[in-house]
């Protein structure tokens, strides 16, 4: 046993945490009773601040907001280590249940809202930081609370909720039934990575970057089951959502408004009931080498191209989608024009291959060498102005 175990006195930078039902209680230096072991985990970070803080393998649960300092990690041992906040005090104006400070770690670990952890209007999220910088979380499993009603503001109620977070990491987790979104990333929380997560069965978006999200990287993700899309951007430049999939969520697969030199590339996007990709107002955005398969169910296509000018849609396969492959659509309150859509293959789809719709509104978009085989419509529909057609296969 080392040192650090066997030292139950001045506490060193690694304390040790046992729950009640720790198969090995005696290698801590703290032991908590049934309930309110957020008392013995809080002293415990305190007096770990700059070093870190294991939980052995059970279960703990805490009545009030656990909050890790700055420069520390909260470990536990794996999804064997749960912590269930639970009672009125829990998130109230700081909004979380764990709340991380700079540099901090979470790893390792499950959390579980209880039913009805919170008050009417401080519900909380599960996960939370608040103007902080260079936080990691990875392999920690996190349950919302659907349980209650939404209590009427999006900074709450989310699995993990960043304000103004910046260089921050969100790895490997597994976030789900939270009553607003899995993953929210707010005002200005830029240079992020959001990877490997699976977000699923949240009531809202499973990623959400809003306002002003600059820079960060949202890749490798699986977000399935949401009740609005599965990663929605608003109004946040230039990020990267490659590799990921978005399937059977209620509304988009991916969804930008007012999201203007984002790159999506490399993601599948399958079963949504909306489009699989819709770029809503939204210009100079990079589409490319994405899957979007078996999407609609309504008047959906697989990429639709919304009132959005000077996009790149490129080697996308869109297949089996309830109306359009790619539909490209402007109107007098914002013209899609100058659009490039080039070396797609749409097949199959319930209506056209491609479509551009909406005569002046719709001008000088470049439409080459696509594959349009065998859908139910027409292969090519050409309802702008001034487009440019060539080296079509439509068959």
């Amino acid at each position: 046993m080392s040192n650090v175990y066997e030292n139950k006195g001045a506490m060193a930078t690694t304390v040790v945490v046992a729950a009640s039902d720790s198969l090995n209680k005696g290698a801590a230096n703290y032991v908590c009773g049934v309930a309110a072991n957020d008392i013995e985990i809080q002293a415990a970070l305190n007096a770990a601040a700059g070093g870190e803080v294991i939980l052995l393998d059970g279960n703990y649960v805490t009545a009030e907001n656990v909050v890790v300092p700055d420069d520390t990690c909260l470990r536990g041992q794996g999804f064997d280590t749960v912590i269930t906040p639970t009672g009125a005090n829990i998130g109230g104006a700081s909004n979380g249940a764990i709340e991380l400070g700079n540099r901090s770690i979470l790893k390792d670990l499950k959390v579980i809202l209880a039913a009805g952890a919170g008050a009417g209007t401080t519900r909380p999220n599960v996960v939370m930081a608040n103007t902080k910088t260079q936080i990691w979380i990875e392999d920690v499993w996190l349950v919302g609370d659907r349980s209650v009603a939404d209590d009427g503001d999006s900074i709450r109620q989310n699995g993990i909720y960043f304000n103004i977070v910046t260089d921050s990491k969100v790895v490997n987790c597994r976030i789900e039934d939270s009553d607003r979104h899995g993953i929210r990333l707010y005002d200005s929380s830029n240079n992020n990575t959001v990877t490997g997560n699976t977000v699923q069965s949240n009531n809202q978006h499973g990623i959400y970057l809003y306002s002003l999200c600059n820079n960060n990287t949202v890749t490798g993700n699986t977000c399935q089951g949401n009740g609005y899309s599965g990663i929605h951007l608003a109004a946040s430049p230039n990020n990267t959502i490659t590799g990921n999939t978005a399937q059977g969520n209620t509304q988009n697969g991916i969804h930008l408004i007012s999201s203007s030199n984002n790159t999506i590339t490399g993601n599948t996007c399958a079963d949504n009931g909306y489009h699989g990709i819709r770029i809503n107002a939204s210009d100079e955005n990079v589409i490319t080498g994405n899957q979007c398969d078996d999407n609609g169910t309504g008047t959906h296509h697989g990429i639709y191209i919304y009132r959005s000018s000077y996009c790149t849609v490129t080697g996308n396969v869109c297949n089996n989608n309830l109306i359009d492959g790619i539909n490209v659509f402007g109107d007098a309150t914002t013209n899609a024009d100058y659009n490039a859509v080039n070396g797609n293959v749409c097949y199959g789809n319930g209506d056209d291959g491609i479509e551009l719709a909406g005569g002046a509104d719709c001008n000088k978009n470049v439409v080459t060498g696509n594959q349009l085989l065998g859908n139910t419509g027409t292969p090519l529909v050409d309802g702008g102005i001034n487009s440019n057609l060539a080296h079509n296969i439509t068959v």
